[in-house]
């Protein structure tokens, strides 16, 4: 199917959803199986095995489930930042003083107090003190 082709076809389809800022199938992707994966590949009209879908669709269940109980913790929010940097950590890449040292920038986040620091905990901790450019989003556990 040629682009321009193939994008004409995407306009439609994106002027026949309303709004598809709330839709999460409208995450079009071409790299990774999503359920816009599949709404790509029906667009292009390629053949799609049932086991794919199935598979697409039952990850896509279990991954929105993962995310119920996900909880934000900062202590303080003032909206006077000029960036947002957004990262991975542990429990151990946090300072007494409540400061996060981040291990891919080398960089410590009580001297960037510009920047909010939106951290995504990998072992579901959050420490006892916190900087207040600091919001820790984790999971809580289940059962």
């Amino acid at each position: 199917m040629q682009q321009i082709n193939f994008l004409k076809k995407l306009k439609k389809f994106q002027n026949s959803n309303n709004d598809n800022s709330n839709v999460a199938n409208y995450y079009l992707t071409s790299f990774s199986q999503t359920p816009g994966f599949l709404i790509l590949k029906k667009i292009k009209k390629e053949k799609i095995n049932l086991f794919l879908k199935f598979k697409v669709i039952i990850l896509n269940i279990l991954g929105n489930y993962k995310l119920i109980g996900s909880k934000i913790f900062f202590k303080k929010l003032d909206l006077k930042y000029n960036s947002i940097i957004i990262t991975w950590g542990r429990i151990n890449n946090f300072q007494k003083d409540g400061s996060f040292y981040d291990l891919y920038f080398n960089q410590n986040s009580k001297y960037n107090k510009n920047f909010l620091w939106f951290i995504i905990s990998l072992d579901n901790q959050i420490p006892r003190n916190i900087g207040k450019n600091i919001i820790v989003f984790y999971q809580k556990k289940k059962n």
